[in-house]
């Protein structure tokens, strides 16, 4: 009966005239993920208010793909599913597509993965949500093949042509949430301080892996903020358990599958519990944040070997995702030009052969632990298994001579791997942008490196030229521009990344852009109903939030009021001190009810009341 009516759907679609007004505009959009969707045959739209507006004309539901340009999956269902005839024919009859790139819209992106938590449990991209003409999320999936795709649409056709004011009505009423009003009092409990870090070390213990680092047992995250957490407690009682906890996790996402050793970087995960096998998409986000995370632990544990790892990875940043502009880019891609994850970065035993002497097989062989069956179906996955004097030891090669191998071999395969294409995202994001900011700016402090100080300063004006016109931040550059306006994260991203400029440079211009951007922030993001992470989503919200959870990225409300208290207490201002603390004494019951979720805000309330 199902294939029965996919048939008699297409039919009736192609039986039916063309739309004329609707065609695929996103062929020449500044991002590289929406342009990728220009050849396909389904005619989508960028999101904005003409899509709604079409959308409420035609009493037809938005069907809003969300997706990145780094994502396997995404390229997955492009392939799959997209470029299909007749998925393409239900799509523009029967829906308004709209393809949208979460990185440029966080805040719609943010509303639909909360709408598919509570809908289905779960959430991801690419991301497929059905929404109303009013603006309500009705239905969701995630990837699906094509064939069980196609029945979904249908299905939805189906119901929606026969029923679609009892959909609407579904749909608004799932929507409703509770009003707030936050409480404006700065005067913050002293206790809560040690309450809410006891709290959330207690809860990090419960879900930490003793024995590969990291947190649970399945895919394997870096999770910077809850790290940053720990690394706050450890900084005020330095705990022999906690401490070999961080250095387990920080030696193992430095030498397994996490990371790239041969141009460095690390990955966004790994798919597997033990940090081998990695989940291929390279971000800028992740590079910044984890480069400041081994600067911190190079100090805190007085180990050279992470001051390597973060030069190692902030030079990745400079080398291979830095724009002529003098900003960076925002990720690679997880798939090469043919579409096949993961092959720019693993070697099959006839490569290794073909590019290495017998000699140097045989050293990177036992290295990187490349024997057996290929991890993945493509080939190997460089991860250091052992170190030099262990190579040394066990092949009965002199050490100097050892090293010399695996420098040389390191060298012939980075060579042998340039001549591979690997497609790059070129947004340049403002809030990704102002975490590499930080990341150099404390790189040049702590290695006092020129070239990382010179760097901070070219990001630094890139920033302020191209992502800010003295009145506002835009949320990216493209290739045909600006695109978009800036969200909350920009502006405490940015703000933060200004404020450890200026402690670099010690300029008071560099603190009052700082402050600037903080104070704009505050005045377009927070009001008496809570933080809006946009101040233009078109979707209707009654309710703000009362705080932020720490997700990929750190909560931007615990950034907005970080950044704030070490503003206000520069320039001795007491409203923007006010301002800060008043909303950071609210949402206390969200923070006892799930601490892990909110590193960030505990970090911040703790370092204000340790003062």
């Amino acid at each position: 009966m199902a294939h029965k009516l996919i048939y008699i759907v297409i039919f009736l679609a192609m039986l039916s005239p063309a739309r004329a007004e609707l065609k695929n505009n996103v062929a020449d959009h500044g991002s590289p993920y929406l342009s990728m969707h220009g050849t396909d045959p389904v005619k989508w739209q960028a999101w904005g208010q003409e899509a709604l507006d079409l959308a409420r004309k035609e009493n037809k539901l938005l069907f809003m793909s969300v997706g990145y340009f780094s994502c396997y999956w995404c390229h997955v269902m492009q392939k799959d599913s997209f470029i299909n005839a007749d998925v393409a024919t239900v799509l523009n009859k029967y829906f308004i597509p709209v393809i949208v790139d979460r990185e440029l819209n966080p805040a719609l992106d943010a509303h639909l993965v909360n709408f598919m938590e509570q809908y289905r449990g779960a959430a991801g991209w690419p991301m497929n949500v059905f929404i109303t003409p009013e603006g309500y999320p009705l239905i969701g999936t995630l990837y699906s093949p094509q064939k069980e795709f196609l029945e979904v649409l249908v299905r939805l056709v189906d119901r929606w042509q026969i029923d679609s004011d009892k959909l609407k009505v579904i749909a608004k009423q799932a929507a409703k949430t509770q009003q707030i009003t936050l409480s404006k009092n700065p005067e913050i409990n002293k206790k809560l301080g040690k309450q809410f870090t006891n709290n959330y070390y207690q809860h990090a213990l419960e879900i930490i892996d003793s024995t590969s680092g990291g947190f649970g047992d399945q895919s394997k995250f870096p999770m910077p903020s809850q790290l940053i957490a720990l690394m706050d407690i450890f900084d005020a009682d330095p705990g022999e358990e906690l401490g070999e906890f961080l250095t387990l996790t920080l030696n193992q996402m430095a030498t397994q599958g996490l990371r790239d050793h041969l141009e460095g970087g690390f990955f966004r995960y790994t798919v597997d519990p033990n940090w081998q096998i990695p989940h291929f998409e390279k971000m800028l986000y992740d590079n910044a944040l984890l480069s400041s995370i081994y600067l911190r632990a190079s100090i805190m544990f007085k180990n050279n070997e992470y001051e390597r790892v973060a030069a190692d990875t902030l030079n990745f940043m400079i080398n291979h995702l830095s724009s002529p502009e003098g900003g960076m880019y925002s990720s690679f891609s997880a798939v090469d030009e043919e579409g096949i994850e993961g092959a720019y970065y693993v070697w099959t035993n006839d490569a290794l052969k073909q590019i290495l002497t017998p000699e140097e097989v045989k050293v990177i062989k036992f290295a990187w632990n490349m024997n057996g069956a290929y991890p993945i179906d493509e080939g190997y996955i460089p991860v250091n298994a052992y170190t030099d004097e262990e190579v040394s030891t066990y092949l009965k090669i002199d050490l100097q001579k050892t090293k010399k191998l695996l420098s040389q071999t390191k060298e012939k395969l980075r060579k042998a791997r340039q001549k591979r294409h690997l497609p790059i995202d070129t947004k340049q994001l403002a809030a990704w942008n102002g975490l590499a900011l930080t990341a150099l700016s404390q790189g040049s402090q702590i290695l006092n490196s020129d070239k990382y100080r010179d760097t901070a300063r070219q990001l630094r004006d890139y920033i302020v030229s191209q992502l800010w016109d003295n009145k506002s931040l835009h949320r990216a550059k493209g290739n045909y521009g600006a695109m978009g306006n800036g969200k909350l994260e920009d502006y405490a991203y940015v703000a933060e990344g200004l404020l450890e400029y200026a402690k670099l440079t010690n300029k008071q211009q560099d603190y009052q852009l700082a402050k600037k951007i903080v104070q704009i922030g505050w005045k377009r993001f927070f009001n008496e109903t809570g933080w809006h992470l946009t101040d233009n989503l078109l979707l209707p919200i009654e309710s703000g939030e009362i705080l932020l959870d720490d997700g990929a990225l750190p909560s931007s409300s615990a950034k907005m009021i970080s950044v704030s208290l070490q503003l206000a207490s520069r320039f001795k201002d007491t409203a923007l001190k006010k301002r800060a603390l008043g909303a950071l004494n609210n949402g206390h019951d969200l923070i006892n009810g799930n601490p892990f979720a909110y590193a960030s805000t505990i970090s911040t309330l703790a370092s204000y009341l340790n003062k």
